[in-house]
């Protein structure tokens, strides 16, 4: 019996930790922490990011870069970030070859890799 209710306090532990409610309510929502970043690059981060950089993604992108915690990054750290993102893309790194495959709607156009790295070396400029 008393290994029942350890078992049972365990599997409550456990699943708690997995599934906090909380946490849906505590996330910033991914356009609350990027109003600094202009609507036209928006719409090409919405578009050809988002599905997998933002909250709830899975755990290998979002710790690469995480939009849901732009705000959070430092001036120097969104530099970095934004850098590498524009590098990543325009060698086809991103969007991985399994999204294009399933989202071809969403790959990024030469626009809108034109508008990301106008974007990044803005923000290297005023660095």
């Amino acid at each position: 019996m008393k290994n029942l209710i350890r078992i049972t306090f365990a599997c409550t532990i456990i699943m708690a930790c997995m599934f906090n409610p909380l946490k849906a309510q505590t996330t910033q929502k991914p356009a609350d922490s990027l109003k600094a970043i202009p609507d036209s690059v928006l719409t090409v981060l919405k578009k050809s990011c988002f599905d997998c950089h933002t909250d709830p993604g899975k755990i290998m992108p979002l710790e690469k870069l995480n939009f849901s915690k732009w705000n959070e990054y430092t001036a120097e750290k969104k530099v970095s970030k934004a850098n590498a993102m524009c590098d990543e893309v325009t060698k086809g790194k991103m969007p991985p070859s399994k999204y294009r495959e399933k989202n071809p709607d969403k790959l990024p156009t030469a626009d809108d890799l034109k508008i990301l790295c106008d974007w990044v070396k803005a923000m290297q400029a005023d660095k």
